[in-house]
């Protein structure tokens, strides 16, 4: 039994200021508890059709029927939040009649508690994705569109917006750069393209070989389209030196026969040359055309090349005994929160560093505080900075 379409979508095309067509004559379908990754190249439209698909944004053409209530997530750094001094609470508020729902479903599916007096500004990239996955959930939406929510998730937040989903009874449609992640959560992928939306059956893997097969297809249909280029190209190569030794001979022989007939001959042999010349040149031209239409397009990749100096060892970063304190500069003691205490750092030149910790322990404040960001609510206190 067929499950039911709760969006319609046909004809939909969308342009950037009138001057760039990112993609034309889309049509899709989303049915009841469907599970759908959408793909495509960086800037091919992804984040648009989402915005089409909850009607924040207008096609130049083409229509949208939906039957069911649909709930979009942008993505969370598209939010602008950490400069406002709201509290969580307050801004909370502002989103949901029922912030206490969704302070709850955080604590449920997330594991995560936060302090409502503090400034929504102060969450890091994870905390907010993890909250404004739980506003969506406290909507109960028939269908989700969520445009790239894996970014700021560390593994243990990944796992738990894995079970989410899977569990979830509405529709998905997820953009992701994480195939591990799309493997788990979808049925069907959706690829945009300029051209067309094209649609797989499976997860992200059966995609990929899926792809894969079409490669290999095209690749073997453009070398059949060659090796016929190249026998239309030594047929033509051959004619012509037949032709040129048929006129060698011709001339040999007309001084043997009556000139009428030698005349006859030559122009029956011209015409006869022509049609063959003709023929020969449509069959490279086709020949030619085939190639050109069988050729696979790839974007080519950037090269980037680093020329490695011989230098000394040489001292850029030296924290000894500081403490990363979230809270703007102009807070009170009190108003810091405290999320790194006696940090011990070095960093020299050609060390290779990673800095890994659970959403929210402070990763991106301490490169903030690090560099002196102005705009950052992190600072570093106390201890021996260099």
């Amino acid at each position: 039994m067929h499950s039911k379409a709760i969006v319609n979508a046909s004809n939909l095309t969308y342009e950037l200021a009138n001057i760039r067509l990112l993609f034309k004559d889309i049509a899709v379908a989303i049915n009841e508890g469907q599970r759908i990754g959408l793909v495509g190249c960086n800037a091919s439209g992804k984040s648009t059709l989402l915005k089409l698909l909850a009607q924040e944004l207008t096609p130049k053409t083409g229509s949208i029927i939906t039957t069911g209530s649909i709930y979009y997530l942008p993505q969370v750094s598209t939010l602008n939040l950490s400069a406002s001094n709201d509290s969580v609470l307050d801004w909370l508020s502002s989103i949901s009649d029922e912030w206490w729902t969704v302070t709850n479903l955080l604590k449920d599916k997330f594991e995560t508690e936060l302090c409502l007096s503090a400034s929504i500004g102060s969450l890091s990239g994870g905390e907010l994705t993890k909250l404004w996955l739980a506003i969506a959930l406290s909507k109960q939406p028939d269908i989700l569109l969520l445009d790239e929510p894996t970014n700021h998730l560390d593994l243990i937040a990944l796992e738990q917006l894995q079970k989410v989903l899977q569990v979830f009874p509405g529709a998905i449609v997820i953009v992701s750069h994480k195939p591990f992640f799309l493997d788990q959560v979808v049925d069907t992928i959706w690829e945009l393209t300029p051209k067309a939306l094209l649609v797989y059956g499976g997860n992200y893997s059966f995609y990929r070989s899926q792809k894969e097969s079409e490669y290999q297809t095209a690749l073997r249909a453009h070398e059949v389209a060659r090796k016929k280029l190249k026998h239309a190209q030594t047929s033509v190569a051959q004619e012509q030196k037949r032709a040129a030794q048929s006129q060698r001979n011709g001339r040999l022989h007309a001084s043997s026969i009556p000139k009428i007939v030698a005349g006859a001959m030559k122009r029956k042999a011209e015409v006869t040359a022509g049609i063959a010349k003709q023929k020969h040149e449509a069959a490279v031209e086709s020949a030619t055309q085939k190639v050109a239409s069988t050729k696979i397009k790839t974007t080519k990749a950037a090269s980037i090349q680093l020329q490695e100096r011989s230098q000394k060892q040489k001292n850029l970063i030296d924290i000894q005994g500081a403490d990363l304190k979230l809270g703007y500069r102009t807070a009170s003691p009190k108003e810091n929160r405290l999320l790194i205490k006696n940090i011990q750092l070095h960093v020299s030149s050609g060390d290779r560093i990673a800095v890994a910790g659970a959403n929210g322990s402070g990763k991106s404040c301490l490169a903030k505080a690090i560099l002196g960001m102005k705009q950052s609510p992190a600072i570093l206190k106390s201890g021996e900075i260099a």
